[in-house]
């Protein structure tokens, strides 16, 4: 079972269980860019909380850097496969407001989810989206 304080740091970072991440410094730059790393859902002690993705071992100074805020969190972007759900913001041009809209990928080249992709406007979840719902708006209408 997981603990209250590392179910805050991940509600904080809005990171799941096993959602791969990467490490940033104060400035937001990667302190290992070719590292990934991620919570145990199950852990059995405390060695096996925080994980390398890379090297499949513990890193407790990267555990204790996090949750003391010396590093910082950058969640490896999601990239939907075939059958996902994916959801994104649009213009409802009868009442001058934005939308959330969700779709099913069943071709990467369709020529939406290529824009979407380009411009970073595509999310995991409605509640990401929802998120994102006012500056995406303001983003498509040029506002």
């Amino acid at each position: 079972m997981l603990s209250k304080y590392i179910q805050y740091f991940l509600d904080e970072n809005n990171l799941e269980i096993g959602e791969e991440f990467m490490l940033t410094n104060e400035n937001g730059r990667h302190i290992h860019p070719d590292k990934t790393f991620f919570f145990n859902g199950n852990p059995t002690s405390s060695r096996d909380i925080l994980i390398s993705k890379d090297e499949e071992r513990f890193c407790p100074n990267i555990l204790l850097g996090l949750l003391t805020g010396f590093y910082g969190v950058q969640k490896k972007p999601w990239q939907p496969e075939i059958g996902d759900v994916y959801f994104y913001v649009a213009v409802d041009e009868g009442r001058n407001k934005g939308v959330i809209h969700n779709e099913t990928l069943f071709n990467k080249n369709n020529i939406k989810f290529l824009l979407l992709k380009k411009s970073g406007k595509y999310y995991k979840s409605y509640f990401e989206a929802e998120k994102h719902l006012k500056e995406d708006y303001e983003y498509l209408t040029g506002e």
